[in-house]
């Protein structure tokens, strides 16, 4: 969010054995290859995404820092400006 990038969490279950009583106990093996399987779907679901999303937005997200950057910009180091630059440049007066 700071960063003013609109963003969605995604998560994937490994196993189930932790919760759902009627599941079999999992080994790491049998994790690691729901982790593996799980990765390949969500690159899809990204990929999928991406090119169902709209090439712009006007979400809020865009103007994120507009009230919560409180220091003067004035007395942050060059080089922590330099850094932050991509983000912040919008928000630095000339």
């Amino acid at each position: 969010r700071e960063a003013e990038l609109c963003y969605q969490p995604m998560a994937m279950v490994t196993d189930y054995d932790c919760w759902h009583a009627t599941e079999e106990e999992v080994s790491v093996d049998l994790i690691i290859a729901t982790l593996q399987a799980n990765t390949q779907l969500a690159k899809e679901i990204i990929r999928r995404l991406t090119k169902a999303l709209p090439k712009t937005s006007e979400c809020s997200c865009r103007h994120a820092l507009r009230g919560a950057i409180l220091t003067d910009l004035s007395i942050v180091p060059k080089e922590t400006l330099d850094t932050l630059g991509p983000v912040i440049a919008k928000y630095r007066r000339s």
